[in-house]
C-alpha cells in the first residue's frame, strides 16, 4: 500500500489480535493510515483510531502495556474527544473516542455516530475498518484543514473518472 510500511501492518495485525472476540466495539482506522489503505498517495507515520466513548476506554485497557497517555477527556482548538496514546509493536497509535468538532459558527457538534461511516478494506490478508473518505473530507473541513480536505476531494473525483 502506498505510504505504509511493514511496521504499520505488523501493528495492525497485533491490534486485530487484541480486539478479537471483544463484542460491541465500535472503531475504525482514520487519518493518513486510513487514506493510504483506501488508495491515496500519502505517507503515514502512525495509526489513528476513531471510536465511540465506551470503545475508546475498552481499547485503551487492551493496549495498556503500551500506554503513553491514558484515555481521558481532551480538547483542542477545533476538536474534543476521549483521547489516548499508545505504542503497539513499535508503532505510535492515537485513540479518539466520541470526537466532536467545532462547527464553522463556533458551536460544538455532536460526536458522529460511526457505524454508517465505516467501510472495510482488504490489505495484507486483513479486513480492516476505515472511515469513509466522504466523512473524512467533511471532518477535515470542520478542523479547518482545507488542504487535506481538498486532497481527499480530488482523490474521490479521480476515482469517479
Amino acid at each position: 500500500m502506498t505510504g505504509l510500511k511493514a511496521a504499520h501492518f505488523t501493528a495492525l495485525r497485533a491490534l486485530l489480535a487484541r480486539l478479537e472476540g471483544q463484542e460491541g466495539l465500535v472503531w475504525a482506522i482514520t487519518g493518513s493510515t486510513s487514506f493510504a489503505l483506501q488508495g491515496m498517495a500519502v505517507e503515514a507515520h502512525d495509526i489513528d483510531l476513531a471510536c465511540d466513548r465506551d470503545s475508546a476506554y475498552r481499547i485503551g485497557r487492551l493496549l495498556a502495556d503500551g500506554c503513553v497517555r491514558e484515555v481521558a477527556p481532551s480538547q483542542g482548538e477545533f476538536i474534543r474527544s476521549h483521547f489516548g496514546q499508545f505504542v503497539l509493536e513499535g508503532m505510535d497509535l492515537d485513540l479518539m473516542g466520541d470526537s466532536a468538532r467545532m462547527n464553522l459558527d463556533g458551536s460544538w457538534g455532536e460526536p458522529a455516530f460511526l457505524p454508517p461511516m465505516i467501510e472495510w478494506v482488504q490489505a495484507e490478508g486483513m479486513s480492516l475498518p476505515v472511515l469513509s473518505l466522504r466523512f473524512e473530507e467533511a471532518a477535515y473541513r470542520l478542523l479547518r484543514r482545507i488542504e487535506r480536505a481538498d486532497a481527499i476531494a480530488a482523490f474521490l473525483l479521480s476515482r469517479q473518472a
